[in-house]
Formats: structure tokens, C-alpha cells, sequence
């Protein structure tokens, strides 16, 4: 491909060849023989609007691949030793450093050593004249004490990597190479530029600085104008942000005839599968990215393509993805409530939306002999095949919870929509009504418990552990969360059944899967040993419309997660092996960053359809525990408007929010849950641990109780018990919990009662989980004494103390009694507000697991 230039290219080449070309062409190779480049994994990087198939590639080593051609390789050589980087290497990290300019710009830098010396190599992609160069600098850095000769061998003519930095030592028709001399404790850099994208005269387009400098000004141009962090107790969540966001930025395809395109990703020269095109399904979810950080200009472009205005017609042709035709009226909606531009609301565009609304009714069983009746019909939504998928019965909902919200709007100026609102929300009604009924008539006989999992009915491809495909459900569908923040009151067996579900899916993962971490949900698709995927956060975010505290920092998890298995400087395939960069499996996806943007704005920061901020609901008290401020600029909150909030902790067990802008806002930190002791500003909900305060107010702080580990609450109904202590197969029962960020466990609240007279103490211990049964090992113990417990249930606390909880793994707390009893036992409470995640009863011998139903 490297000789299929434009002729207008082959004119520049002959505009720059006096400068360049002064060694004649050599016989042979200038250069040493180059090694085999490791593409397995690479990084993207060019020019929004450029086609996507022109995007560069550039390699842990350095190698650089313009515009996906052959790779250009950078190495070294003193005498008769040549140094490469060893980017075949396993552990990777450890060989050579990658990383991005500023920890976020689209400019990949590889380090590696070479005897005395040290390499850098830097490339990066500037507009330049209407098309797209890259440009390129290698340092090599003398370490030593005394001056070092070496020699630069670089695989590219001077035709195609155009030096900036004089003329080479040597060249010819395939390489070129300088001598160096680099005195001690001094470096040496080349520069270079070749075109990726369209033509121009390079010779006038400024140097390598010149040119980092106007690159470097365009990104963070863009994201001065969007909402942004400015501050996260780990800088590098700051980083992946605005990385995440401009990768997506530059995987915007303008076409020739003006439309614009989100396209999935960059492409790859691994041989992977390619996400280098347009996935309606992946398209809408970006674009609701672009829209949530408030960039109008790039969603209204995209949302005004002849493809995109397609989808509720054309999906069945292009993606085959029903969820898109679902889901199609969201980022309208969303749009229509932050960017207060009524003016891109056409009557056609109306009339468009309109009709994809009323197409979500033809999805719908109607065969009265079909048990799945009111639900919407099979669909492939996940490569799954064809299953009945709470996906689609999710999307259908808050697609249509959107519709009422603009027809609600619509109808105030224009008559046409009287009634629009009432029959989305019937209809909206009546697929929440069949899917409650099927859960509770067919699906959780089925599983065994009141839970459910992505298929309705039993996954054909996903026999084994399907957490993935159910993150995948809370990413595709964003009913439980955003569809709550659109005005979504609808809910029944599937909104009660949700934190049960999300627990069931880890504990499934741990018993199933062990081979995946915590706080990955997994490798996409169906394989259940997998290690990750790039929707790992997406999965997440959804958590926030739990009632446990726990579940609503799992996106915060995700994230951190995320940051330390990287498979390319803040970038993740879309499926993922372990490794020192993680292994990708198939090619990256914009998609994935999208819901990386959007988990870590809503876990700070989400807005409700009445323009409410939410704010810290998911974040984690470790991050109020140590100390660092949380800021944020510009977040939309409705109308144009924007708010910018940081989130300070201070001595005393108190946490101050300040506030710029305009917004009602609800201040909702887990760590405020039962533990607010005063608000200085705000109304106070001291159980549901939310400070709720007028628009216009600029600043609260909250004092709690405590900001150490509450104690581990195991129980708080009596609806469900289970003997404990009494010889035979229950002589002593655990139940399962997960660790959180906290590595300290102090105390341990039970509810027990005693049945017949005469028993002894309880005993309480902590053991680590293994094939899904509690290990048998105690990691701590304690009791509670027979005469602090009644006949009637009381909650007692168990000083049970340990510190060295891993984030994430799997727990039992372990209750018996010192001497079992077949007359005189307790009975213990055990549906508690963590789960009822995993029982299981220890007969004397040998651990049976009571509760894990039927996990699939």
C-alpha cells in the first residue's frame, strides 16, 4: 500500500527531495535487518473528520504505521550491537514504557532501553493544510558518563518518512539512518512528518513543535468547552476521561457528501475483527455521550445524517441489532433537555421521531398462546442467536419514556402530539406489565430465586456464567439508571429483583469463573473465562439505581479496574485476556469508551429530567477517606445551562460541596447513608443519606457519624430464617457478602433468636470463599454470649475484627454455636440489606450450598 500515493503526494516528494535525498541509493540496505513488529497491540490516533481507515497505528516499540500502511520501525546501533525495542516481550511493562503526551493527548511515547542509551519516540497527528500528517521524534539520551556514537536506523525512504531534522547519514529506496554523537548525560532528536490523509506542502507546515503545540491547543480547545474533571483522587481517572473523549472525537467520519458518522473504532493491523464502521446500536449510545458532556455541535451533526435518521428502517438491513430501533428516540430526548436548541426540531424531525416511536408497538408478541404475550419479540441483540432478552423489554421502556417527554414538550406548541405522552406511557405500561408477569410466572421458577438474569428464558450460547451478557443489559438498555433519570417510574418484580440479581451474577461469576477478577464482569461474548471488556463501566453505571450502598460504587470499581489492565495507553479491546497490556481479543470500540465517560460522570454526577444534579452517588468513601478534593466543570443540567461543583473532605468527620450555577441538587454520598449527624445548608434524609438542596444554593457541609467501615449488616428482616447451631446439617450456616473498598472489618450485626432453652454461645467467624463454600478457615472469630438473646429476634452485634479485606472477593460470616444442639438452637434473620447472596450449612464434615438456585 505504501506505493499507492496520490500524485499530488509524489509532487511534494519532488518539492522536498533537494532537501532531503542527498545520499545516492545504495545496493543494500542501509539499515540492520528490523525485527518482527509486535501488532497485537497498537494505539490509534489522527485527524476527526478524516475516514477512519486512515487512521495511524503506533506500537509499544514505537513503530508507526501511517495511515495503516507498512510499519515504520525506529531502532538503534553501536558497532556491531543493534538495539530493539522488545515489544515481543511478555512482560511488556517492565521492558518499555507507553504512554501518552500529558497522560491524555492523542500522542503515543515509547521508551525503551539500548545499552548506555535511552530511546523516546514520540508521534502524533496535526491538521495540516486541510490534510492529516503525522509527525514523529526519536530521542536517544546518552546515560552514560562519557560520549556515545551511535546510529538511528529508521525503515522508511526519506520519500515516505520525511526528515525535519537535515538530511540522514545514509539512505536508500527502503531505509535510512543517522550517525549520532551524543555527549554524556545529553540526547540527540530527529524529527520527521509523512502525510496519513490528503495532500499538502509539508515543507511549509512548521516544525515537530510547532505543530505538537497547535495539535495540543485543537484537543484541549474541545475540552474546555465540555464537562470535564479537574480533579479525582487519582489524576489518572482525569486523564482517562478526557482520553476516552477525545479518542471518540477522533473516530468522527465526515463523508463527502457533509454527512457526519460515529464510527466504532480505528481499525487494527492484528487481523482482529474491526470495529472500523458504523453499529447503530454502538452509534446512539456515543452519541448520547456527546450530547450528556454537552457537545451539541458534533450530536446534532451526527443526529442529522441521512444513516443515522435510517436506523428505525434500515437496521434490520445493516446491524440486525433490534435494540436500535428501541432505543432510537433517547438521544432526542436528551437532547431536546440540556441543549435548549428547539430549533433542530424540524417537523420532519418530529414526524421521524414519531414514527420510530410507534414501530416499538410492532415489536410486540401479540399470539394470546404465547406465554411471552405483551413482551417484545426474540432478537440477536448480543450475536446471541435469537432470544426473548430483558435487554429489549428495558430499551422498549425507556425508549418510550423518552417519546413521552417530547411529545409532552411538542404538545405545548403544537396540538398534533395531544395524546402522544398518554399512549407511550400505555404502551410502556403494558411491556413493564408482561415482563413483571414472566419473571414471576416462568423465570424465577426457573432460576430457582427471585432473580433473573439476560434471557428471559435459558441462553442458548451462554449455558455457563452470563454476567457479561448481563452487564451487557444494564449497558445496552440503561433503564435501571437513566431511564430512572428520564422521568421512568414503571418497575415491579424486575426493579425489586435488581440488587439481587447483580449479586447473584458476581456470586455466579466467583463460583463459576473464578478466572475472572473482581470488578470485571467479564470477556465479551459468552465465554466464561474471559477476563474483561471495554463496556466494563457501562455495565457498572447502571448500579446507581440500587439501594445498596455497596452496588453503587461497583462503576467506580469498574473504572479503577479498567485503569490497571489497559491493553494501549487508555485503551481496552473489546474483549480482553490478562497480560502485562492486556491481550485484546477483538478490536477496540468507541462504544466502550462512551460508557467509560459516561460511568465516571454519572457515579460524580447525573442529571434527572427535572433538572436535578445527583451528586456522588457512587462515589466510594475511600475516595472522601483520603483527603483529595472532587471537581467537576461544566456539566449540563438543562436548558444550556451548566454547573461546576468540587467536593471537599475536612477534618471532623465532614464533607463540604461547593457549588457554581443554578440547579437544584441532591448531595447523595454513600458514606452519608444512616450516618449524617448535621448539614449546614440542605434538607436532610438521614436514611436514604441524601442532602437535598434549592437551586442557587453555593455550599453544604455535611458532618457524619463516622467515616470508618459501618459494621457488616447480615440481616434486617425476619421474612426469612434458617436454624443455626443444631446438630445435623445446620450446625453452622454462612452467608456470603462482598468486600468493598474498606479493608477493615470491626463488627458484625446478626439477628437471632433462640428456639427451646439451654443453649450456649454463638459463635461468629469471617472465612474466605473457595469454589463458592466457605473455606472452613476462620480469618477472624468471635462470640456472643447465649444470655444476650431472646426468644424474639434481636439484632445483636458481634465484635468481629479484621483488616485485610480484598476489594471485590468473596466473604462468609460464619454463624454456630459452641456446643450444637438438636432442642436448644437459634434461628437467625438472614435476608438481609446486603443479599441474600449465597447460604450454606456446615453437617459437622463437609459445606452444602443452600441458596445458589439455578445459576445458569
Amino acid at each position: 500500500m505504501r506505493q499507492q500515493r496520490n500524485p499530488i503526494v509524489l509532487v511534494l516528494v519532488a518539492l522536498l527531495s533537494t532537501v532531503f535525498l542527498t545520499a545516492p541509493p545504495a545496493q543494500a540496505s542501509v539499515v540492520p535487518t528490523a525485527p518482527t513488529i509486535n501488532k497485537s497491540h497498537w494505539i490509534y490516533f489522527g485527524w476527526p473528520g478524516e475516514p477512519t481507515k486512515l487512521k495511524s497505528l503506533a506500537f509499544p516499540g514505537g513503530g508507526l504505521a501511517p495511515a495503516r500502511r507498512q510499519a515504520i520501525q525506529y531502532f538503534v546501533s553501536a558497532g556491531s550491537t543493534t538495539y530493539y525495542p522488545n515489544d515481543n516481550a511478555t512482560d511488556l511493562r517492565g521492558q518499555l514504557g507507553w504512554s501518552l503526551a500529558d497522560g491524555y493527548l492523542p500522542s503515543p511515547i515509547s521508551t525503551w532501553p539500548a545499552g548506555s542509551a535511552q530511546v523516546t519516540i514520540q508521534h502524533f497527528a496535526n491538521s495540516v493544510h486541510g490534510a492529516t500528517a503525522v509527525y514523529s521524534r526519536v530521542t536517544v539520551k546518552n546515560r552514560a558518563a562519557t560520549p556515545l556514537t551511535m546510529a538511528l536506523n529508521i525503515t522508511a525512504p526519506t520519500t515516505e518518512e520525511h526528515p525535519l531534522s537535515g538530511a540522514p547519514s545514509r539512505s536508500d529506496n527502503t531505509s535510512m539512518a543517522y550517525d549520532l554523537s551524543i555527549p554524556a548525560g545529553k540526547s540527540v532528536s530527529k524529527d520527521f512528518v509523512t502525510l496519513a490523509f490528503g495532500s499538502a506542502d509539508l515543507s511549509s507546515a512548521g516544525t515537530f513543535d510547532t505543530n505538537y503545540a497547535a495539535m495540543a491547543k485543537y484537543w484541549n480547545g474541545r475540552l474546555s468547552k465540555v464537562a470535564l474533571p479537574t480533579s479525582l483522587p487519582d489524576p489518572q481517572l482525569v486523564n482517562m476521561d478526557k482520553a476516552t473523549q477525545i479518542t471518540m472525537w477522533e473516530t468522527v467520519e465526515v463523508l463527502p457528501d457533509g454527512d457526519w458518522q460515529q464510527i466504532t473504532s480505528g481499525g487494527n493491523q492484528a487481523g482482529l475483527y474491526s470495529y472500523d464502521a458504523e453499529n447503530d446500536n454502538d452509534e446512539i449510545d456515543i452519541l448520547l455521550q456527546h450530547i450528556r458532556i454537552g457537545d451539541y455541535g458534533t450530536a446534532a451533526k451526527i443526529m442529522s445524517s441521512t444513516a443515522y435518521e435510517s436506523i428505525p428502517t434500515s437496521w434490520q438491513d445493516r446491524n440486525q441489532y433490534l435494540e436500535a430501533a428501541l432505543k432510537f428516540t433517547e438521544p432526542y430526548e436528551l437532547y431536546q433537555r440540556l441543549s435548549n436548541d428547539n430549533a433542530f426540531f424540524t417537523s420532519a424531525r418530529k414526524d421521524l421521531i414519531r414514527s420510530a416511536a410507534h414501530k416499538i408497538q410492532g415489536y410486540i408478541v401479540t399470539d394470546p398462546a404465547d406465554p411471552h404475550r405483551g413482551l417484545i419479540e426474540k432478537s440477536n441483540d448480543f450475536d446471541n442467536g435469537s432470544d426473548y432478552l430483558v435487554n429489549d423489554e428495558f430499551a422498549a421502556i425507556y425508549g418510550l419514556t423518552a417519546y413521552q417527554n417530547l411529545a409532552t414538550t411538542f404538545a405545548k406548541t403544537d396540538p398534533t402530539w395531544a395524546g402522544e405522552a398518554v399512549w407511550a406511557r400505555g404502551v410502556a405500561a403494558g411491556v413493564n406489565t408482561a415482563l413483571n408477569n414472566y419473571l414471576t410466572s416462568y423465570t424465577f421458577p426457573r432460576v430457582g430465586e427471585p432473580h433473573y438474569y439476560a434471557c428471559l428464558d435459558a441462553c442458548a450460547k451462554a449455558p455457563a456464567y452470563n454476567g457479561n451478557y448481563l452487564s451487557t443489559t444494564w449497558l445496552m438498555s440503561s433503564l435501571p439508571w437513566d431511564g430512572a433519570l428520564t422521568g421512568n417510574t414503571l418497575g415491579g418484580a424486575w426493579r425489586d429483583t435488581f440488587d439481587a440479581t447483580n449479586y447473584a451474577a458476581f456470586t455466579a461469576r466467583d463460583f463459576q469463573a473464578p478466572m475472572i477478577p473482581p470488578h470485571s464482569w467479564g470477556a465479551w461474548s459468552n465465554d466464561d473465562s474471559g477476563y474483561g471488556n471495554a463496556f466494563n463501566g457501562g455495565g457498572g453505571v447502571q448500579l446507581l439505581a440500587s439501594s445498596d450502598a455497596y452496588l453503587r460504587t461497583e462503576a467506580i470499581s469498574n473504572l479503577e479496574w479498567l485503569l490497571a489492565n489497559q491493553s494501549a495507553p487508555m485503551q481496552w479491546g473489546e474483549s480482553f485476556r490478562d497480560g502485562s497490556w492486556t491481550l485484546p481479543e477483538a478490536d477496540f470500540n468507541a462504544y466502550g469508551l462512551a460508557s467509560t465517560g459516561k460511568a465516571m460522570l454519572e457515579s460524580n454526577v447525573s442529571v434527572t429530567s427535572d433538572g436535578t444534579a445527583v451528586i456522588g452517588r457512587g462515589l466510594p468513601t475511600s475516595w472522601i477517606t483520603s483527603g483529595k478534593p472532587t471537581s467537576w466543570q461544566r456539566v449540563p443540567v438543562g436548558n444550556g445551562a451548566t454547573i461546576d461543583f468540587t467536593i471537599t473532605p475536612q477534618s471532623g468527620n465532614r464533607v463540604q460541596i461547593t457549588i457554581k450555577g443554578k440547579a437544584p441538587v441532591k448531595f447523595e454520598l454513600p458514606l452519608f447513608v444512616n450516618n449524617i449527624v448535621s448539614a449546614s445548608a440542605g434538607k436532610v434524609d438521614n436514611a436514604q443519606g441524601t442532602v437535598t438542596l434549592p437551586a442557587g444554593t453555593s455550599s453544604t457541609t455535611v458532618t457524619v457519624r463516622t467515616e470508618a467501615a459501618p459494621p457488616l449488616v447480615v440481616n434486617s428482616s425476619t421474612a426469612g430464617s434458617i436454624d443455626v447451631g443444631r446438630s445435623g446439617d445446620n450446625q453452622a450456616v454462612g452467608q456470603s457478602f462482598f468486600a468493598n473498598s474498606s479493608p477493615t472489618l470491626s463488627d458484625v450485626e446478626v439477628n437471632l433468636r433462640k428456639v427451646g432453652s439451654g443453649q450456649s454461645d454463638v459463635t461468629v467467624s469471617l472465612e474466605a470463599m473457595s469454589a463458592g463454600l466457605p473455606s472452613g478457615i476462620p480469618l477472624a472469630s468471635t462470640t456472643i454470649p447465649a444470655d444476650s438473646i431472646g426468644t424474639n429476634f434481636t439484632t445483636v452485634t458481634a465484635p468481629l475484627k479484621y483488616n485485610g479485606l480484598v476489594d471485590g472477593r468473596n466473604y462468609a460470616i460464619v454463624v454456630g454455636q459452641q456446643n450444637p444442639s438438636p432442642d436448644a438452637y437459634y434461628q437467625w434473620a438472614t435476608t438481609g440489606s446486603g443479599g441474600p447472596l449465597d447460604m450454606a450449612s456446615y453437617n459437622g464434615t463437609v459445606w452444602t450450598s443452600r441458596h445458589r438456585g439455578n445459576i445458569p
